[in-house]
Formats: structure tokens, C-alpha cells, sequence
């Protein structure tokens, strides 16, 4: 099952409404509160390691010299996925991918911080 696919992604991945409230534990952290106020996703890159064909494994080589696919993958901070792409080489960067999404079916209303790098989190 590729998660970025029907009937998987369809089914399961999907923006959450307009209203939703902040997440009760950002909501109740002063620290988190008025930097998270309008957020209501955190988006990110992985690498998973993958086993491409000899004639794909060129593209494949991420920057550590393994053998990646690089995702992207953005979620609530209820911990559900609101938007997942698959199957980048493993030398793509977070930002390319970024500044392709909404080239797919990644949504962000104008006017709205909808979405956060991690790095940001962990900078805090």
C-alpha cells in the first residue's frame, strides 16, 4: 500500500476544518500559545531508505550516501496527517519539495500560518 495514494490518502488525509481550535496542549502552554495561535499544522522531510533498480539507484543517493526516498509529510498537532507526498530522489531538499506541494494538493489559505518546520519546535 503506498500511503500517498487512493484509497489510503483519500480515505485518511484531509485539512481539518476552517475553526479548528488550537491543540489543548499548545493552548495551555504560554511558551506555545501566542506563537502557535492560527497553526494548525507542523510540516516536515523524512528520509526512508528505499531499494531502487541500478538504473534509478543514482537518484536515489541522499546526502549521508544511502539509498533514500525523501517525503514530506505534514500533520495536526492531534497527530493527524493533513498532507503526505512520496517518492522524491533522495538529494531533494525539504524546500524544493515545499515550494512544490502546493503544486499537488497542498492548500494553504492566504492570510493564515498554516504550516510550520519542525526545526522551528525545536528552536523554542
Amino acid at each position: 500500500m503506498i500511503v500517498s495514494s487512493p484509497p489510503f490518502y483519500t480515505k485518511y488525509v484531509f485539512l481539518p476544518p476552517a475553526n479548528s481550535p488550537l491543540h489543548p496542549f499548545l493552548a495551555s502552554n504560554p511558551k506555545f500559545a501566542a506563537s502557535f495561535r492560527g497553526a494548525v499544522a507542523a510540516i516536515d522531510g523524512t528520509h526512508i531508505p528505499c531499494c531502487p533498480s541500478a538504473a534509478e539507484a543514482e537518484d536515489a543517493w541522499d546526502r549521508k550516501g544511502g539509498l533514500t526516498q525523501n517525503c514530506l509529510a505534514a500533520c495536526t498537532w492531534g497527530l493527524r496527517f493533513i498532507y503526505f507526498i512520496s517518492g522524491w530522489e533522495g538529494a531533494a531538499a525539504d524546500g524544493t519539495m515545499f515550494a512544490r506541494a502546493p503544486l499537488t494538493d497542498l492548500y494553504i489559505a492566504p492570510g493564515m500560518l498554516q504550516l510550520l518546520l519542525i526545526a522551528t519546535l525545536l528552536t523554542l
